[in-house]
C-alpha cells in the first residue's frame, strides 16, 4: 500500500516510540493498569460495586476517561500518575 512521506514518518516514529516505551517499561519493572486488562477490576474493593448499576456504570465511563487521559501523557508523568493511583 503506497502512503505519502508523512505518513510513513508518523507511523515509523509512533513505532519507536511505542518500543521506548516497551523497553523502558522492562528495564524499570514498571505495572501498569493495562498489563492488568480485564483483571483491573478484580482489584477494586467490593464497597466500589455497592451502588447503583447507573453509579458504577458512570464510574466505569470515568476510569474510561482517566485512562484514555493516561495514555496522552508523556510516559513519564503517565507513570507518576499510575503510581499514584
Amino acid at each position: 500500500m503506497e502512503v505519502t512521506r508523512e505518513v510513513y514518518l508518523e507511523w515509523h516514529q509512533s513505532r519507536r516510540r511505542e518500543r521506548y516505551q516497551v523497553e523502558k517499561k522492562q528495564a524499570h519493572g514498571v505495572c501498569s493498569l493495562e498489563a492488568l486488562g480485564e483483571n483491573a477490576l478484580s482489584v477494586l474493593p467490593g464497597s466500589y460495586w455497592e451502588n447503583t448499576p447507573e453509579e458504577n456504570a458512570a464510574k466505569l465511563i470515568c476510569m474510561e476517561k482517566v485512562q484514555q487521559s493516561i495514555s496522552r501523557l508523556q510516559e513519564q508523568d503517565a507513570c507518576l500518575v499510575r503510581m499514584l493511583f
